[in-house]
């Protein structure tokens, strides 16, 4: 969704109490050794993709509640029908709070409290959400933000209906966390540095037809988009793009939109060329490229917090959404075009210390 909540709301003691309750949420579920001294506890969450949005459905005080899963938000949210259907007390936002959708800021922001959430038999009492943010549609009651999806390292297996909050345990900060590719080359790239602590974004570096820029990994975008200002620092001319009109998060605003040819993408030794790529008139923060639900779904995902690295695999699909059709003469071509080539393993975790 393009980030949600640009300024801290984060009550840091819940996000402490989050993770105790998930880490003992897990304790029975047994660790898988990737290494002899290094286990792995997981803590399973289905995942259903519906109009091009991952859902989760999480209990809010008795009800069961559809909400996006969206690791471009950086706080839970609930929209005011969903808020007013569960009988919630609002209370006006601090005047620290900004929320800012995709195309703008969310206006007439409030908040409340949740006195039971359960998620796979887990229990946490006095949860905040913010409310505000229009309707998404798809059945869509709330957005589950990074807030929680941060609580531990996190594994997108999406093609696979299921997303993994995984606690490492022991000496892991070596160990290679792909522990399900086999001999598949791993794509390793490092978190951004610079990133604030409490904002917890997936933000990678990247190369866009031969140009570092910063991507924000976001399963909250239904496909992968490019900012304007980007794509003319990468060389994409205006007399490439076709139009393809308008785009909009949840706040109320709207961006013009279009589609172009991108030469190549490259991430962490994946390299793929002669992409059709949306392009978005909007000035988002300092992502300049929200990797979608499309690069999600082409490929099994790890975040590591306690490596400040992503780990991934490609499953052999196609990885952008295909917008061939959307582009005159000169725009490349094929349903997501070719796959992508990797480098070495070697080279791909050397590739892994350059921030």
């Amino acid at each position: 969704m393009g980030g949600f909540g640009e300024k801290t709301v984060m009550n840091t003691s819940q996000m402490r109490r989050w993770r105790w309750v998930a880490a003992c949420a897990v304790l029975g579920m047994g660790a898988t050794a990737v290494r002899a001294d290094c286990h792995l506890s997981q803590m399973e969450i289905p995942v259903s993709v519906v109009n091009h949005r991952p859902m989760a459905t999480l209990t809010l005080n008795g009800t069961e509640v559809p909400m996006l899963l969206d690791s471009g938000a950086y706080f839970s949210v609930l929209p005011l029908s969903t808020a007013t259907q569960l009988g919630l007390r609002l209370q006006p936002a601090p005047s620290t709070v900004v929320a800012k959708g995709y195309t703008g800021k969310v206006q007439d922001l409030r908040m409340t409290r949740v006195d039971k959430v359960s998620l796979q038999g887990s229990e946490i009492a006095d949860v905040d959400f913010l409310v505000g943010g229009k309707e998404l549609g798809s059945g869509i009651q709330g957005v589950l933000g990074r807030n929680f999806l941060s609580i531990a390292d996190t594994e997108y297996d999406l093609a696979h209906g299921v997303v993994r909050l995984v606690f490492p345990k022991g000496e892991c900060k070596a160990t290679n966390l792909a522990d399900w590719a086999g001999d598949a080359p791993v794509i390793v790239t490092a978190l951004d540095s610079n990133v604030r602590e409490y904002a917890n974004e997936v933000r990678v570096a990247v190369r866009i037809n031969g140009v570092s820029m910063h991507a924000l990994m976001d399963t909250g975008a239904p496909v992968t988009s490019l900012r304007l200002a980007a794509a003319r620092r990468a060389g994409i001319q205006e007399s490439e793009l076709k139009e393809a009109g308008r785009t909009s998060g949840i706040d109320e605003g709207s961006a013009r939109s279009w589609v172009g040819p991108m030469a190549s993408f490259e991430l962490g030794g994946e390299k793929i060329v002669d992409q059709v790529v949306k392009i978005d008139e909007v000035d988002y923060s300092r992502n300049e490229l929200l990797l979608g639900l499309d690069y999600f779904l082409s490929h099994h995902i790890y975040v590591s917090r306690l490596q400040k690295k992503v780990y991934a695999t490609w499953n052999g699909t196609p990885v952008f959404a295909d917008r061939s059709g959307q582009v005159g003469a000169g725009g490349a071509g094929g349903a997501g075009g070719a796959g992508p080539s990797l480098a070495a393993p070697a080279a791909l975790s050397a590739a892994a210390q350059t921030p």
